[in-house]
């Protein structure tokens, strides 16, 4: 029967008269029995960023865009095929609750899954963390629709994420972090109404006390016999961070030709891959050497492993540690701070975004401080000691001078 069912299409800038300068909202346009209705997809474009064939282009989140307005195309058409196969008639009213139903029912879980394989806006290693949200709610299976965020579901969560195997506070913690930038964005897209972390709070935890070599240690590898030239590369890198404070993504990209010559001394001027913070660096003679020996070209292999022989590497010094790529780090942090170095300057030969970062290792060199005391009670009782040898030789001399 003619014009029994509407005609549904996808556009853009209804109206005309808005221009290019103002971003317009996309709608979903139905044509029924004479007359037009529009539903807005809650995605607004400007002109350059919208084409028929394309719809919404050359914006980072594009993706997740055309992914809503196709969710919501798809939602109108199969209602309108369900009425047509059932023989029903279409109604507006009927309409409106097929598109909540498929708000309240839509997949979060699919959601939270494509969101982090299209986001643009962070690292490959930071995507790799975002990734284990999709695999805890996949173990979880209480959080897979949009139905599912409630508060008491985040709660269970909460609980689920206490009872696995080695899991800190700080991981915990972690995980309701990557689980709220999703929630968060799915309410920004109208898809979530209410926001199930109102009035939840979790506790950071304190963050992992970070490794680090003593100088003894650091001597221990440096002098230690290795059983292949293979395993010597290993500890020459370890090393050049250990006198870098360089972590193994900034040390790949490492380029002796950014180096600059000031006098006698050789200054490093990069970014940080990680935080894309600028660095500065002065390169100690130990690293310069080892530079040399390799023809300013360091040996490099994937960081799986580069930390796999380290651990030989332990072996062959003796250590009980489990030495990983960013244990040199950590040690070149330490070593300045207890040469002296302000933490305000070392926060920027480490090219920490935030100073809270470099604090961590103030923190950490508490036993440092204890031996500089040690050392001051020392220097206290030998200056008693020396004061009462005096006292005795003083009245020593009174008594001779009285014979």
């Amino acid at each position: 029967m003619k014009d029994q069912y509407p005609i549904v299409k996808v556009i853009h800038q209804r109206r005309k008269n808005v221009g290019v300068s103002k971003p317009s909202t996309v709608e979903i346009e139905l044509s029924f029995q004479g007359k037009r209705k529009w539903i807005s997809t809650g995605i607004r474009v400007f002109p350059k960023n919208w084409s028929d064939k394309l719809r919404v282009f050359g914006l980072p989140d594009a993706f997740d865009s055309n992914m809503k307005i196709e969710s919501m195309e798809k939602t109108i058409m199969n209602h309108i095929r369900q009425l047509m196969i059932d023989g029903k008639p279409f109604d507006w009213s009927g309409l409106n609750s097929a598109l909540e139903n498929a708000q309240m029912e839509g997949s979060f879980l699919r959601f939270v899954e494509n969101r982090v394989l299209s986001r643009k806006d962070i690292k490959e290693s930071t995507r790799r963390n975002h990734k284990k949200i999709v695999i805890a709610l996949k173990e979880f299976k209480r959080l897979e629709t949009f139905n599912d965020i409630s508060r008491i579901n985040i709660i269970k969560f909460d609980e689920w994420l206490r009872g696995r195997k080695d899991y800190t506070q700080s991981t915990i913690a972690s995980y309701h972090r990557y689980l709220k930038t999703y929630i968060h964005d799915a309410i920004r897209q109208d898809l979530i109404k209410v926001d199930p972390y109102i009035g939840f709070r979790v506790d950071q935890g304190k963050p992992r006390k970070r490794k680090f070599l003593t100088p003894e240690e650091l001597v221990r590898i440096e002098t230690c016999k290795v059983a292949t030239f293979s395993l010597e590369k290993v500890r020459d890198m370890f090393l050049f961070q250990c006198y870098t404070g360089l972590a193994y993504s900034d040390l790949k990209k490492f380029d002796f030709q950014l180096v600059q010559q000031r006098g006698n001394r050789y200054v490093l001027h990069d970014t940080r891959k990680k935080t894309n913070e600028d660095f500065y660096i002065v390169l100690l003679p130990t690293a310069i050497n080892i530079l040399k020996k390799y023809n300013y070209h360091l040996p490099l292999m994937t960081n799986e492993q580069y930390n796999m022989r380290l651990k030989l590497i332990s072996e062959s010094a003796g250590l009980e540690k489990n030495l990983t790529s960013h244990m040199g780090r950590h040690t070149f942090a330490t070593m300045s701070l207890n040469s002296g170095i302000k933490i305000e300057v070392l926060a920027q030969m480490m090219g920490h975004a935030d100073i809270r970062t470099t604090q961590i290792y103030a923190k950490m060199i508490n036993c440092t401080v204890e031996e500089a005391y040690s050392v001051l009670e020392a220097n206290e009782k030998i200056k008693l000691f020396v004061n009462q040898l005096n006292y005795f030789l003083s009245v020593l001399i009174a008594l001779l001078k009285c014979v």
